[in-house]
């Protein structure tokens, strides 16, 4: 069975075409909806990336990995992706969309390969934000701060 090499949830990917290096952007650790006055929960998207490295007699075997999503307030969602390792090491990337975010507290995405755990990245949701609180940080959800003086 493959090897992980690494899991990561962030909100968007770029991969060089030339290079096939990749660039990962905004890794999500800490989540603070914004309330604009709408009825239910915010809608996010991530995109979860992992890497994992063939191992002897994995050759022309088939596996699934899943990404399961765990909110503090609602059942679980799974994503999943069949794959071959054809190479010596495998991306995955999985582009999760509609994913609520409501009440704060932890949401939880696990890694399984074959049902097997293997890895997860924890956010943690924060209370939201007043539509005026965010205009007033300018835009970013964090407060502007100023040296004294």
């Amino acid at each position: 069975m493959p090897t992980l090499e690494y899991f990561v949830v962030c909100e968007s990917v770029s991969v060089d075409r030339e290079t096939n290096r990749i660039s990962l952007f905004n890794v999500v650790e800490d989540l603070r909806p914004v309330r604009n006055g709408e009825t239910g929960h915010p809608v996010h998207q991530f995109v979860a990336v992992s890497a994992w490295n063939r191992e002897p007699g994995d050759e022309g075997k088939d596996f699934q990995a899943i990404v399961r999503i765990q909110p503090p307030d609602d059942q679980s969602k799974d994503f999943s992706i069949n794959f071959q390792m054809e190479r010596p090491r495998q991306r995955l990337i999985l582009r999760l969309l509609g994913v609520a975010a409501g009440r704060p507290g932890n949401l939880r995405f696990e890694l399984l390969l074959n049902s097997q755990h293997f890895a997860s990245h924890t956010v943690t949701i924060h209370p939201p934000l007043a539509a005026s609180d965010v205009a007033d940080s300018g835009g970013n959800g964090e407060a502007d701060s100023k040296p004294a003086g």
